[in-house]
């Protein structure tokens, strides 16, 4: 009978400790949860024709990101993004990636950083407007924006489009 005691306490002392060590595991997971990654455009939305610097800020849990794997601007004309530019960053320091971009006529654009770093992707849009634009043009602009990401979210519920043309956008 004792014999199955001694068995019995050092039985509960090693569950004991295999449930502490649980717990710190949990703790720990906790601790490293994932931050969101965070993509900021800071070019300015309106100005003219000419050279303008496209810049985003990518950060993670409020400290910039230096080191993203992947960063490309794309910029299109609205209702032409079958004709849109995609090129990679030529600059970075603090967390903000850029890269010189010439919009040669007016018109509503759209920028959009491609960003993947540390296993996340984001590409967040911004409308710019080069030049003289008339109201009519920005809201023709904004309506074909909006039918095409609702196209773009019904195709991925559908699974008609493959995954890098999620990942491209539009």
């Amino acid at each position: 009978m004792k014999k199955l005691m001694v068995i019995g306490a050092f039985g509960l002392m090693l569950a004991g400790c295999g449930m502490e060590k649980n717990s710190a595991d949990n703790a720990s997971a906790a601790e490293q949860e994932v931050k969101e990654l965070e993509v900021q455009v800071l070019t300015e939305p309106v100005g003219e024709t000419g050279e303008w610097t496209l810049e985003a800020f990518v950060s993670q849990g409020g400290e910039a990101v230096n080191d993203a794997n992947e960063v490309k601007f794309e910029v299109f004309e609205a209702g032409k993004k079958d004709e849109s530019v995609k090129n990679d960053y030529t600059d970075v320091k603090d967390g903000v990636y850029s890269i010189k971009h010439t919009f040669q006529e007016d018109g509503v654009y759209y920028f959009i950083p491609h960003v993947t770093a540390r296993s996340m992707h984001t590409m967040p849009t911004q409308q710019v407007i080069v030049g003289q634009v008339t109201d009519e043009e920005i809201r023709a602009a904004e309506e074909a924006m909006a039918k095409a990401k609702a196209k773009m979210m019904e195709d991925k519920e559908s699974g008609t489009k493959d995954e890098e043309d999620m990942k491209d956008g539009m």
